[in-house]
């Protein structure tokens, strides 16, 4: 027993020494382990080696960033969470990968209202990100504002994350909001990028036979999806089999009569002209599949193949025409084709004469619309060069008068900006310039009194001037928190959101809990999109 004993003893001071001897990793050492665990998914032993490493280097943002988006990785956004807010503490609340983060974990909580200002703040530090816009997208889409969403993941295209599932992902968002002519194009767009996606063609094959009617378009998507997937194709082709066998019609007029013909060799030529001829056959009954369904401008398109694939066929120029004037209402081009048309009438007749005096009214008709629009487009002209002369008038007198007013108000600065505060409030809004401009002369650093000029000219719908004013008002002093909100509220009235949000998104970090801030917030949530 005694022997026994002392064996153990000696495994474990064996033990114990040689774990003591064992090197310790240096901090670079820990973080090439710790990165090495997560790209290869073993998130629990990155997480215990970055805990590692925050206890020895607690105010390092990265740290905490790399650990909050393991704890995310992991499912832990509580903790994930913690981990950003500490990092952007460290960083002055300017990491915009700290941001992001945060905002993820909020999305994985559920809260998208906190989710998308923590990306909006994000957006201010890296702007040109598009991932950061992709999981505003998600937000938006998970939370039923599809055009948001679609808003968002476009911006993320324009940045260059450009791909089919992100084009594809935006034509759901529009068949979702019945915008289907904006999913076509995105589903297309996709397509291009991915051109063996069978669920793509399927969507696209879906929303022209249901949505626009279009047998052409359905017919050539059916055919790429039977080449993609086949089984899919069948399934279609049996629930759908009315409407894609009017697809497969041909021309009923053409009929083969090759087996009554004597049989003869066709030359090279012959062989040639006969291809262009069912090639053009194949347009002309396309172009008229396209009017039956209501589309003119397919019809057009499938008519000027057949023109230009067989070039005797020159009677297309009437039907050209008559969809440039009935449909298009393009009579220049009207006018083009049926001249053309006319020069292929072989003699004076009744078509003849018909197609001058179509010409003739066409021309007549042009002549005078075009008249007008040139009268109207002088007009206009004239009437802004006036506007903005008298414009620019008004604005110099105004400016005279508003100096030489000031010049005549012998007060202190306070006194002037109280006098003015009391001329608008009165809406005596010259009188109330003149105070602000006075007080400007006083005391130019100051930034309340540009401010309230720009308060002024935002009562009197000037908005330009009043954006002027409050970043004058800003510049004099950057956390003037008043000038944000109104220079947001400014360039809202101009229609210019993305101005507006940056605003917005300033004047909560500098007033977070006035009484406005509620209202700022909703704002954000409601109209922010992509910047």
């Amino acid at each position: 027993m005694l022997q026994f004993t002392t064996k153990i003893i000696i495994v474990l001071l064996l033990l114990f020494s040689i774990s003591g001897c064992k090197k310790k990793q240096t901090p670079a050492q820990l973080a090439q382990e710790a990165n090495s665990a997560f790209n290869a998914g073993n998130y629990g032993r990155a997480a215990w080696v970055f805990n590692k490493l925050k206890r020895e280097f607690s105010d390092n943002a990265n740290i905490h960033i790399s650990l909050g988006y393991t704890y995310l990785k992991l499912g832990w956004p509580k903790y994930a969470g913690g981990e950003f807010s500490v990092a952007l503490e460290l960083t002055g609340q300017t990491n915009a990968l700290a941001w992001i983060g945060l905002g993820s974990a909020y999305a994985a909580k559920g809260n998208s209202k906190s989710a998308i200002l923590s990306y909006l703040h994000a957006a201010i530090y890296d702007p040109g990100n598009p991932l950061l816009y992709i999981k505003m997208g998600n937000v938006f889409y998970n939370s039923g504002a599809f055009n948001a969403a679609a808003r968002n993941y476009l911006h993320a295209a324009s940045l260059g994350k450009r791909g089919a599932k992100l084009y594809s992902t935006i034509g759901k968002c529009y068949e979702h909001s019945a915008q289907w002519a904006k999913a076509v194009n995105a589903y297309e767009q996709a397509l291009s990028l991915d051109n063996n996606n069978s669920t793509i063609v399927h969507h696209l094959l879906v929303i022209y036979r249901d949505r626009f009617n279009n047998v052409a378009k359905t017919k050539a998507y059916y055919k790429l999806l039977q080449k993609l997937n086949p089984e899919l194709a069948d399934a279609e082709s049996k629930l759908y089999r009315n409407k894609i066998d009017q697809s497969l019609i041909t021309n009923p007029n053409l009929q083969v009569v090759a087996n009554n013909s004597v049989a003869k060799k066709l030359s090279k030529k012959e062989i040639h002209q006969k291809q262009n001829r069912a090639e053009a056959d194949r347009y002309e009954n396309l172009a008229r599949l396209s009017l039956t369904n209501e589309l003119p401008k397919e019809a057009l398109k499938y008519y000027k193949k057949a023109l230009s694939t067989d070039e005797t066929r020159t009677y297309l120029n009437k039907n050209i025409a008559d969809l440039y004037e009935t449909y298009l209402d393009e009579l220049k081009l009207a006018i083009e084709y049926y001249s053309k048309y006319l020069n292929s009438c072989k003699k004076p007749g009744q078509e003849f004469d018909f197609t001058i005096s179509k010409i003739k009214e066409l021309q007549k008709k042009y002549n005078l619309i075009e008249a007008e629009e040139r009268k109207q487009r002088r007009q206009a002209e004239l009437e802004i060069e006036n506007k903005s002369r008298e414009k620019e008038r008004l604005f110099i007198e105004q400016q005279k008068k508003e100096l030489n007013d000031a010049r005549k108000i012998p007060q202190s600065y306070d006194e002037v900006i109280i006098e003015g505060v009391k001329q608008m409030k009165g809406k005596k809004y010259d009188k109330a310039r003149a105070y602000f401009q006075k007080a400007i002369s006083i005391n130019p650093s100051f930034p309340n009194a540009y401010h309230n000029l720009g308060l002024v000219y935002f009562s009197q719908t000037n908005y330009i001037s009043a954006v002027k004013y409050f970043k004058t008002a800003i510049e004099k002093n950057p956390k003037y928190a008043d000038s944000y909100f109104t220079l947001g509220l400014t360039y809202i009235k101009l229609k210019k959101n993305e101005d507006a949000t940056e605003s917005f998104t300033y004047y909560l970090d500098l007033a977070p809990n006035t009484s406005y801030a509620n209202w700022v917030n909703e704002w954000l949530i409601k109209n922010a999109g992509a910047r």
